[in-house]
């Protein structure tokens, strides 16, 4: 949903995105093909502006809601499935993660990959969330660890290892 309340966004396994209208209950847009495969993860900036997807393919796209235009695509962003999308709260810096257990940081408007955090996990990550301050990556795995690693410098500051069973999502409002 968008943070205004007034739009629903949905990612959709036919690699399409839907813009839906709550009050008239009306598709507003659609945007076709935007990925390969699956949307899998969807993120949108505080100004309702901007739409990030992940897809199963490992692409993450970026969606200009205001022009109704699909932009740019990382199309080797991860080498698995895109499993969470995050934007800071300045909205200039996207974190995703992945099955191929990195979390990658893109800058929003000079569309580029930024860096890496890798080896924060031993199996994939399914979940991912910063913090309020823009500081930390929280992620969890299905490996059962959850790690908080710092942006700024990339590296993993702690390991919660067995901190839950199996599967692990996220609440962006949580943290």
């Amino acid at each position: 949903m968008t943070r205004n309340g007034k739009y629903i966004i949905v990612g959709c396994e036919d690699t399409s995105v839907l813009v839906m209208d709550i009050e008239t209950g009306k598709i507003s847009s659609i945007f076709r093909h935007v990925h390969e495969k699956k949307i899998t993860s969807l993120a949108i900036t505080s100004d309702n502006r901007y739409l990030v997807t992940g897809s199963f393919d490992g692409s993450v796209g970026l969606i200009d809601l205001e022009k109704k235009e699909h932009f740019h695509s990382y199309e080797n962003a991860h080498m698995g499935t895109v499993t969470s999308a995050s934007l800071s709260c300045d909205n200039t810096s996207i974190m995703t993660a992945s099955h191929d257990g990195v979390l990658q940081i893109i800058h929003l408007m000079k569309k580029e990959l930024v860096g890496a955090i890798e080896h924060v996990h031993k199996g994939g990550i399914d979940a991912m969330t910063l913090s309020k301050d823009n500081r930390y990556i929280i992620s969890g795995s299905y490996d059962g660890s959850i790690t908080v690693s710092e942006i700024e410098t990339r590296a993993r500051i702690h390991c919660f290892l067995r901190a839950h069973e199996r599967w692990f999502f996220s609440d962006e409002e949580s943290f």
